[in-house]
């Protein structure tokens, strides 16, 4: 009984915490006892030891001093554990009458257990017995009572404990992460465990109809859903959700759902809203949304592409400005631009820099350049103002054409314009972004990375006054959640969609492109800890770091992670065969083919630590900053993570975020609602549902559990999204690359 319950025990506590299951070679059925025994080696042997007694009707009474003082003598070298088939067991041993008991003909396992040397086992049982009285039969059950209790008292708390893992329609199987199954130079992963990632997008899927459910009975044809108070919200009266919607249904195939979003965009879509109208959010939702669903469906609906054409040409009405920078905003009404801030400017970077995907795909659809020019003209205006290391301020006078604030971050205001110099180099082969792009990642490393207390994460961090004179690290450590775009990026661009999921496709990796995927992993995990230290499991809009002080490292203490850090400011290479290694507890050969799924989950997110106590260890929420929105920057970044490292603790920590969000913002009646404060739980709802929930966060969810499109396959890589060949843009709406004709360029 003892051994049964030691052996449970072993087997919970190595599939629920165990740090680093590389352990569990892959060596048929001994994977499981191995991991086991290496996690709970010292209970198993102990336990051991209670059966041998138990069996010899011998269990001690004395006190644990007693015993220890008789066990004093035996070595003290540590426990050993040898695991064989049966048939060479028992062809290179000799039983004894202690190890006939060991025997069993229905394991085709056996275990040797070894304290302090091969000769050391028998001993030191012996001497545990000669310290340990005669126990009467009352005693030994008192003994296995108490074992059987604590166990399954352990079991039942940590199945009624509250967590971000318990959600209603979460599938029951908790599995713990499978290895990835990967074909080198395969643009796919394929994971042991299909099926239950298959049920958990299936999950995501439940989601997006239960959102539809919501706006389709309480705001349909508005812009967005209030699911509290079964009401809707106007924006700028183009049904957003509706067109944000439309791929993410053709991608879950929700044929019923997006054909009843198509007959609106044909019959009720109309472009008359008398007033300001977002140039931006119009392109990325509305244009992004409408030129995605018209490509998804093989171009069969062709009033799609006529309705894109069609708001592209009012849109362009803010680009009539003598700097070639576009407006904020126009009226559909009067066909009247206007400036930000009621006119009176500046522009935002982020949003003038953040069109030209769009407008590009849209040129190369229909043969007109005049969308292209217009975008093209942006990118040559904005190359041209002086930067800092390809580090730009957030806001930009567009009629100067001049920064008009020195202020410098990723997050509003910033983000996309980084996002999209990457991006275009993908979806056009335009060289020319890439240099931008690697320029300003470069000012990124050089100017904005910090490092938290006390577990010492990456961050990236903000220059409200720009980039000192000389660079002194005056690093202020606001982290908005649109920072976590960049790991997708990174990953993106390092590996141009294509899976490098083994340690010889990454060390094939370029020495620019390496380190950017090294830095995707950090930050991937940071944002991860974003969600993970907080009371709800999810993250706030806006963090600060608690930050060390970099001018106090010292090179001769200095730990990892200050030598990584060091390491990605200075661009340097990294030390073969790449970071990974670095946290693993073997050496690993530089041509080994092998996925890195296979090695500690961990090692590619870093440091594998174990947080516990309070939350927030890492970072300050401050009062106004801790709400939700929805925001799918994390999980966009997982996403890409998976798909080009096929590493699946990526998958792991998206299920944790999606069980999060199903606990605390599901809506009964239908809907998801944003959260005022995740530091409270529960947390009370800010009655909105942004659209962007539907056209990415789910979506990027859906995308990161469902099985990778099969390689060769034209049809399955449209619809899930092939990142070798489409690229998405900042609101998920993707399109595929292309060669632009000559005459554009």
């Amino acid at each position: 009984m003892a051994a049964v319950l030691a052996g449970g025990s072993a087997y919970y506590f190595s599939v629920r915490w165990m740090p680093d299951p590389s352990v569990a070679r892959r060596v048929g059925g001994q994977s499981v006892l191995l991991a086991a025994l290496r996690i709970a080696g010292v209970t198993v042997a102990i336990v051991r030891g209670l059966e041998v007694l138990q069996n010899a009707g011998r269990f001690s009474k004395a006190r644990p001093s007693a015993i220890l003082k008789g066990l004093e003598p035996m070595s003290l070298e540590p426990l050993s554990i040898d695991i064989r088939t049966r048939r060479n067991w028992e062809d290179d041993f000799t039983p004894t009458p202690s190890h006939e008991r060991k025997v069993r003909p229905d394991r085709p396992y056996v275990a040797s257990i070894h304290w302090g040397g091969a000769d050391d086992a028998d001993a030191a049982w012996t001497k545990y017995n000669k310290a340990a009285p005669q126990r009467s039969e009352l005693g030994r059950r008192i003994v296995l009572y108490i074992l059987i209790a604590l166990l399954v008292g352990f079991g039942l708390w940590e199945f009624a404990r509250p967590s971000a893992t318990s959600v209603e329609s979460a599938p029951a199987e908790t599995a713990k992460p499978a290895a990835a199954i990967t074909k080198s130079g395969a643009a796919t992963v394929r994971n042991v465990n299909d099926t239950v990632w298959d049920a958990r997008a299936e999950n995501v899927a439940e989601a997006f109809r239960h959102a539809w459910k919501g706006y389709e009975t309480h705001a349909w044809g508005y812009d967005e859903l209030k699911p509290i108070t079964h009401s809707h919200s106007t924006w700028m009266n183009v049904g957003m959700t509706i067109i944000d919607s439309l791929d993410t249904a053709l991608v879950m195939n929700e044929a019923q759902i997006f054909d009843k979003a198509l007959k609106w965009v044909m019959e009720d879509l109309k472009f008359d809203y008398d007033g300001d109208s977002n140039v931006f959010e119009l392109t990325i939702r509305v244009l992004g949304g409408l030129l995605s669903a018209y490509q998804l469906t093989n171009a069969k609906h062709p009033p799609l592409l006529k309705r894109a054409q069609e708001l592209a040409d009012i849109l362009l009405l803010a680009f009539d400005t003598p700097s070639k920078l576009p407006l904020e905003s126009v009226n559909f009404a009067t066909g009247k631009p206007r400036a930000a801030n009621g006119g009176a400017g500046p522009g935002s970077t982020a949003e003038i820099t953040t069109l030209s995907l769009e407008f590009k795909y849209l040129s190369f659809l229909t043969g007109n350049k005049k969308y292209w020019n217009a975008v093209q003209e942006i990118g040559k205006v904005i190359s041209k103002i002086p930067k800092t290391d390809g580090l730009v301020p957030i806001y930009v006078n567009t009629d100067t054409a001049e920064w008009a604030n020195r202020e410098i971050r990723l997050g509003s205001r910033g983000d996309s314009y980084y996002e999209y110099l990457g991006k275009q180099y993908l979806l056009t082969n335009e060289e020319v972004y890439l240099d931008e792009y690697r320029a300003a990642i470069t000012g990124i490393r050089k100017h904005l990375l910090g490092l938290s207390n006390p577990h010492q994460f990456f961050f990236i961090g903000e220059l409200p006054s720009g980039v000192p004179t000389p660079p002194n690290r005056d690093l202020h450590p606001k982290m908005d959640h649109l920072v976590c775009f960049l790991p997708g990026t990174l990953a993106l661009i390092a590996t141009r969609g294509k899976l490098t999921a083994t340690m010889s496709e990454r060390l094939a990796l370029d020495h620019v492109d390496l380190l950017d995927l090294e830095l995707a992993e950090e930050l991937g995990t940071s944002c991860w800890q974003m969600y993970s230290q907080t009371l709800t499991g999810l993250a706030p809009e806006i963090v600060y770091w608690r930050a060390q002080n970099q001018q106090l490292f010292n090179e001769k203490t200095q730990t990892l992670a200050e030598r990584e850090l060091k390491r990605h400011q200075t661009g340097t290479a990294s030390p073969r065969p790449t970071h990974v290694s670095r946290y693993l507890n073997s050496s690993l050969s530089i041509t080994d083919n092998i996925p890195i799924s296979d090695l500690n989950p961990l090692a590619a997110a870093i440091r594998p630590l174990k947080l516990g106590g309070p939350v927030e260890q890492d970072f300050a929420i401050h009062a106004q900053d801790g709400h939700n929105l929805l925001r799918p920057e994390t999980i966009e970044s997982f996403f890409v993570l998976y798909r080009v490292t096929g590493n699946p603790i990526w998958r792991e920590r998206g299920w944790e975020m999606f069980q999060g969000f199903e606990r605390w913002c599901r809506v009964e009646e239908g809907g998801y609602t944003s959260l005022n404060n995740v530091r409270v739980k529960p947390p009370t709802p800010r009655d909105k549902m942004e659209t962007f929930f539907l056209g990415e966060t789910l979506k990027y969810f859906y995308l990161l559990f469902a099985s990778p499109p099969s390689p060769g396959d034209e049809d399955d890589g449209r619809r899930l999204i092939d990142l070798e060949n489409y690229v998405l843009n900042t609101e998920a709406h993707p399109f595929p690359k292309f060669t632009a004709p000559s005459g554009f360029l």
